[in-house]
């Protein structure tokens, strides 16, 4: 029953997906799996992570504003630009999203985090122990109007329970 659902969910994700398409929105196609942490597309790659609060360091936490717990995640986004001939560079976004699961939808709210050679944009949520997230992330580059689209899923742990 449960898979019934899941793949319901799924189905329906990739025919929205291909809805949005027609209103100009560049996307991955269809859902990132476990195994992957980012894609190229049009001249950019998006890196993509999600990780339990637990594991920022209590001072990194206090610095950034986020709510260290077993039961709490971040996403982090991050936006490199192609270069000719040289290494990719960090590039300022707007980037917005949602996370689901099989029962609610959640508004992620980004914030950007600048380090020397890096830009990062994170959203801080709560977490069920083995439950399976969906993403869905705009990012805008700076100099761009149409999004990119990025879905992936992730299934997460509750820190300590197992």
């Amino acid at each position: 029953m449960r898979s019934s659902i899941t793949m319901l969910f799924l189905i329906s994700t990739l025919l929205l997906s291909a809805l949005s398409l027609a209103d100009g929105v560049r996307e991955v196609e269809g859902v990132l799996g476990e195994g992957e942490i980012s894609f190229k597309q049009d001249g950019y790659e998006i890196f993509f992570s999600t990780f339990n609060t637990s594991f920022v360091a209590p001072k990194v936490a206090k610095a950034y504003g986020i709510v260290r717990s077993k039961s709490k995640a971040l996403v982090n986004i991050s936006v490199l630009k192609d270069n000719d001939g040289g290494k990719p560079q960090p590039v300022n976004a707007k980037v917005t999203g949602q996370s689901y699961d099989l029962i609610l939808t959640k508004k992620l709210d980004f914030f950007e985090v600048r380090e020397q050679h890096a830009i990062y944009y994170l959203a801080q949520f709560d977490i069920e122990h083995k439950i399976p997230f969906y993403f869905t992330v705009n990012v805008i580059p700076e100099g761009e109007t149409r999004p990119i689209k990025v879905q992936f899923k992730k299934i997460l742990w509750v820190d300590g329970k197992d």
